[in-house]
């Protein structure tokens, strides 16, 4: 029995684009929104110092070198350190104003990047 035209065209046409989409959707569209960064903010060592902010650089016992922020309370009497961490495309000074309003009520607070 000889197959149809149409369904001929479908197993050639259509079948290689869903397979070429499969892979693209699984493979390279994760890689691109990792990969991809927000560089529309950036701040000021200014700004930053203007709000109590002081830049670190940290190395973990497992070697990993992490750079970032660190706000002391401005309270003598410290009630705990609150660690601020962002998601993919943010970045770490997205939370300056938030570190500023936990260094009045108490806490020392920390954004850190590796």
């Amino acid at each position: 029995m000889k197959e149809s035209k149409l369904r001929v065209v479908l197993k050639l046409v259509f079948l290689p684009i869903l397979i070429i989409g499969f892979i693209i959707l699984n493979f390279w569209a994760p890689i691109i929104i990792i990969d991809t960064k927000n560089t529309s903010f950036q701040p000021t060592s200014n700004r930053l110092q203007h709000a109590g902010i002081e830049k670190t650089k940290e190395t973990t016992r497992d070697e990993i070198k992490l750079e970032g922020n660190y706000a002391k309370s401005i309270s003598p009497q410290t009630k705990g350190i609150v660690i601020l961490l962002h998601g993919i495309r943010e970045f770490k000074e997205h939370f300056t104003a938030l570190s500023k309003q936990l260094n009045t009520e108490g806490f020392n607070s920390g954004e850190y990047y590796a």
